[in-house]
């Protein structure tokens, strides 16, 4: 029998920069409240990364976080320093094309006790409000969900009166 064998060589040149879609991006937060950024980024290409950086307005890094484009959310929770700040986010994809936004942010001190609740409840409810009626109204109660990704290290936690970690689906209480 005969046969034809062809060969056909062609590469793939994307310049084309992510598109940031951004989707949340606080203008304030109070001091150790944790930064989740919420954010969709298109491109042709497959992305690489999603980050997030928290700088003084002098460009001091003072918290960054990488999130996988597939899982997770870019998170800060380095928010010890008061005052303005920039919160940049970048986007880049497969072929080192990169994305930047810069949002302003602001730090506020949060002038109580703080409570940090990490939600990992499978229906991820917010158990917010309950506790917001249990404390008194001078506490600072901040609640993050554990399907962001990242988890606080215990150097952070070290910076709330208390941690409440809740867990399973049942409104029940616990006896």
């Amino acid at each position: 029998g005969n046969s034809v064998n062809t060969q056909t060589q062609f590469g793939i040149r994307d310049t084309t920069q992510p598109l940031l879609e951004i989707i949340t991006v606080p203008k304030a937060v109070r001091r150790y409240e944790p930064i989740v950024v919420e954010l969709n980024a298109l491109d042709n290409s497959p992305l690489t990364n999603i980050s997030a950086k928290l700088v003084t307005e002098e460009k001091k890094i003072l918290g960054e976080s990488n999130a996988s484009p597939s899982r997770g959310n870019p998170v800060i929770f380095n928010t010890a320093e008061t005052g303005k700040h920039l919160l940049i986010l970048e986007a880049c994809d497969a072929y080192n094309n990169c994305n930047t936004s810069e949002n302003a942010i602001t730090v506020e001190e949060c002038p109580s006790k703080k409570v940090f609740i990490i939600n990992a409840r499978n229906d991820q409810k917010t158990v917010r409000p309950l506790m917001e009626e249990t404390l008194s109204s001078n506490t600072c109660i901040y609640e993050y969900n554990t399907t962001n990704g990242a988890l606080p290290d215990s150097g952070y936690l070290a910076n709330f009166a208390a941690v409440v970690w809740t867990s399973g689906n049942s409104p029940r209480a616990v006896p």
